[in-house]
């Protein structure tokens, strides 16, 4: 008789001794509930109890999905009661903890692939940069030429397609300055689509003297910006 009173007094120490849990099974339930558990909590872990339930909320909020009318406020509501249904304040909070480390988690996850992208890119465009210097410029050259109209500017270059792929357009930057003077008289650029294009190893001159004929082109210019192969399809990375 004794040790079955004894076993009993145990028993009720620990129902006694068992932390309160979330009941969700109604709102006003799961509003009780929640108030017990928190009280049940020392001081110092009620504010970290709070801000678990908003963490714990927060997991269960799709924004995009409620504009896109997937999700509503009673589905986020469900979806958060169930989250919390029996635990205890602190699985409330190591719940939310580890929702938390997840998150950064994710976080690194989308950094490192983000840095990972921003190498790629950046391989190509140095591949492309020393795409680009074998498309070479040996000659660039302006003058002024006299004419039954007076002066006529003309500019003469010779460029060397030192790629191995054909050039169809080329693309310049040309800048008409004299040595010593710090500002140059002027700048701007511009684009060729080259007939029948240039092929790898080929040479062309090219200028702009109406008289004398350079393989047919007019040009002004000193420095290539980029090129672009068949099909407009930048060698160098450009866009």
């Amino acid at each position: 008789m004794r040790k079955l009173l004894f076993v009993s007094l145990v028993f009720a120490a620990l129902c006694g001794c068992s932390e309160p849990t979330i009941d969700t099974s109604s709102p006003e339930a799961t509003q009780s509930s929640i108030a017990k558990v928190r009280e049940s909590l020392p001081e110092p872990q009620r504010k970290e109890f709070d801000a678990a339930l908003a963490q714990i909320a927060m997991s269960n909020l799709d924004i995009k999905g409620l504009f896109a009318g997937t999700q509503t406020a009673e589905s986020v509501a469900k979806n958060s009661m169930a989250s919390l249904s029996g635990k205890t304040g602190a699985q409330v909070i190591a719940t939310a903890n580890a929702l938390i480390e997840e998150g950064k988690a994710k976080e690194r996850a989308q950094a490192t692939a983000e840095i990972e992208e921003l190498k790629a890119k950046q391989a190509k465009a140095n591949a492309a940069k020393a795409e680009l210097a074998k498309f070479a410029v040996s000659r660039s050259r302006f003058f002024l030429r006299d004419s039954i109209i007076g002066k006529v500017p003309v500019i003469e270059l010779t460029v060397t397609n030192n790629t191995t792929h054909p050039i169809a357009r080329a693309y310049f930057k040309g800048t008409i300055a004299s040595p010593g003077r710090a500002v140059p008289w002027h700048s701007d650029t511009f684009n060729y689509e080259i007939p029948g294009g240039l092929e790898p190893s080929e040479t062309a001159n090219w200028c702009t003297d109406p008289v004398k004929t350079c393989s047919g082109v007019i040009l002004s210019g000193d420095t290539h910006e980029h090129v672009d192969g068949r099909r407009d399809q930048a060698l160098d990375g450009a866009s």
